[in-house]
This record gives C-alpha cells, structure tokens and sequence, in this order.
C-alpha cells in the first residue's frame, strides 16, 4: 500500500544532524563546537508507521484519533544518504535523498523523495565535555541548501523532529537518535531511526 509523498518525507529530517563519535571518545577529550563545523555524508535507515482511515482511501489521519477495528497502522522502512552542512554557530541544512517501503516489502516499488533537514543554532544544546547534545528542526520539501543556510523559495514544511546525539574523533563523526517526530496530520505514529554523519576530508 503506497501513499501520499506527503506521508513519507517524514524521516528526511531526523537522524542528519550530527555524525557519530563513540561515547568513549567523546569522553576522552572536550570537543569544542568550532570541531562539528564542516561538511558531512549522512547515512540513515529506521522504520515508521502511519495512521490513516479505513478503505478505500485510507487518508492519513491523526494517530491520536485512531480507532481500533476501523483505521489502519501502515509499518514503512526507510533508508536515507545524503549530505549535510554544519557551520561554527551550530546552524545546519542537509538534502537527503531515500527510499521509504512498505514492510514487509510487496509488488509496489518504493516512493524516493528528496528533502532537506533545516537545524537553527538556538535550538541546539551540546555539551562539548562529552561531546553529547539534543538538537531540533523542520524537515522541507523544494527550496535548496546554501551552505548550512536555508533558501526557502518554494519550501513546503513536512515535518517537525529532535534528535540526541554524541560526537567522537575530534568532532570527525556524529551518531544520531531520532527522539519525536512528527507531521502536520499528526499521523506518525511509532518510529526507530538513527544515523551517521561521516565528516569529509
């Protein structure tokens, strides 16, 4: 069962903010948030599901009002890469490119969209002596990546999420948890997600 694009964008804008570092070496030394600057690879795959209502439509509808016995709980997995740009304020853009299916995997083929993760540095909180941190931001449709910046023409807002995430290798790589997410529908329901940003040379 396929829907909306609208409904699969949703994991585009998770798990990109920042690459992985192992808890022990991001405790080995500080840090400091001058080091996460830079341009990384993202690499990312979880699950979701999505609520909707009964046949024959089945619209998205808010989880919140899901009925039992009446609307569906579609299972989708995603698999993402993608680029991401972090500058020395904390603010980030990233354009991922990903597959979402439906699981178990069936006939139909894949939706692939493109979107981009948009990070602002006020809704960035890191601890630089453990290299560990909780970021927040809005997942778009269309506008474009300039650097870290986001141009807005012809952006459409598809989701909202959080991330945790701890840094290792001198600030070389970034392991990401999505923490929330969700769309303008309310029709997220359960989700797993997490991600590696590897910084380029």
């Amino acid at each position: 069962m396929k829907f909306s694009i609208r409904s699969f964008l949703l994991l585009a804008a998770g798990c990109v903010f920042f690459v992985g570092f192992g808890s022990r070496e991001a405790m080995a030394a500080p840090i400091p948030p001058s080091a996460l600057a830079g341009t990384y690879t993202v690499t990312g795959r979880g699950s979701v599901a999505i609520c909707t209502g009964p046949a024959p439509t089945f619209t998205e509808i808010p989880c919140s009002k899901f009925k039992e016995g009446v609307d569906f709980s579609f299972p989708m997995t995603v698999v993402q890469v993608g680029e991401i740009t972090i500058d020395a304020k904390g603010n980030s853009c990233d354009t991922i490119t990903e597959t979402v299916s439906d699981f178990p995997v069936d006939f139909s083929p894949p939706i692939v969209p493109t979107a981009h993760d948009v990070v602002l540095a006020k809704n960035v909180s890191y601890d630089p002596s453990t290299g560990i941190g909780d970021v927040s931001g809005t997942a778009f449709t269309g506008g474009s990546c300039n650097g870290a910046v986001f141009n807005s023409k012809g952006a459409t807002k598809v989701n909202t999420f959080s991330d945790h995430f701890i840094a290792s290798d001198n600030g070389n790589r970034i392991d990401t948890l999505l923490t929330k997410l969700q769309d303008p529908i309310g029709g997220i329901g359960d989700f797993s997600f997490s991600a590696i940003d590897l910084k380029r040379p």
